[in-house]
């Protein structure tokens, strides 16, 4: 299954003009072919999938997992039996971040970069708009306040 989405991989990477490893790694496609998450809650859980991936590309590779998973009869391993009846995994993560996934407005965006620019960290900001530090990470890089490299 990890070469149904190095196939993927390779398309995209070429439709982007950039090294295969730049959309998605090896490990974090042996963790898709190993879990099988099959919605966007679960695929956030892979190794290597952040909130810039998920919304770039997630869809596509969920595609692809979903029509594997329906024709070979695999269940999403991620999608935890130990959850309250009801629950997902994304109620698990807004335990945490009630703001988790959700859209960023435009006034959001503001106080973002006027709490960035008044020095407070990644970790401060989670905690202020009660999103993940990923997302709070990815928005930085998004609005230009960060780098996404090393």
């Amino acid at each position: 299954m990890a070469v149904l989405f190095d196939t993927l991989r390779r398309k995209l990477a070429t439709e982007r003009n950039v090294p295969p490893y730049v959309i998605f790694g090896d490990r974090t496609l042996r963790q898709m072919a190993y879990y099988v998450p099959q919605t966007s809650e679960s695929l956030a859980q892979i190794s290597g999938v952040g909130a810039v991936k998920l919304e770039q590309l997630g869809e596509e590779f969920l595609a692809e997992i979903v029509v594997y998973a329906r024709e070979h009869g695999v269940e999403d391993r991620l999608d935890s039996p130990r959850q309250p009846e009801g629950s997902s995994s994304l109620d698990t993560v807004r335990q945490r971040h009630p703001r988790a996934y959700e859209k960023w407005s435009a006034e959001e965006d503001g106080r973002l970069k006027e709490q960035y620019g008044q020095g407070r960290n990644v970790s401060e900001l989670a905690e202020l708009f009660g999103r993940q530090p990923s997302g709070i990470r990815s928005r930085l890089i998004k609005l230009g306040l960060e780098s996404n490299g090393p």
